[in-house]
């Protein structure tokens, strides 16, 4: 069963500057989705619709998709009889 979250960042407390990330559970801990091209870049979005979307577009294909409260948990459908 495959593990994520949505969890919002603030910078400098009091003006608009939120971000929202993907976290995926690995075995120690939780580890932020990253977008990998030549170097890691953040993958950040402005709202909680947005990630949520890409998360459930990009990460979760044929599969059971539970959620409680900002963890999501996936569990891939197996073909095989």
């Amino acid at each position: 069963m495959r593990r994520f979250r949505i969890i919002k960042l603030m910078h400098d407390s009091g003006s608009k500057g939120e971000e929202f990330v993907i976290e995926r559970k690995k075995m120690f801990g939780w580890s932020e989705i990253m977008r990998v091209e030549l170097k890691h870049k953040r993958l950040s979005f402005e709202t909680y619709e947005e990630a949520e979307k890409y998360l459930k577009d990009n990460y979760c294909g044929h599969g059971l998709l539970t959620q409680s409260a900002n963890v999501y948990y996936f569990e891939p459908y197996s073909y095989f009889l």
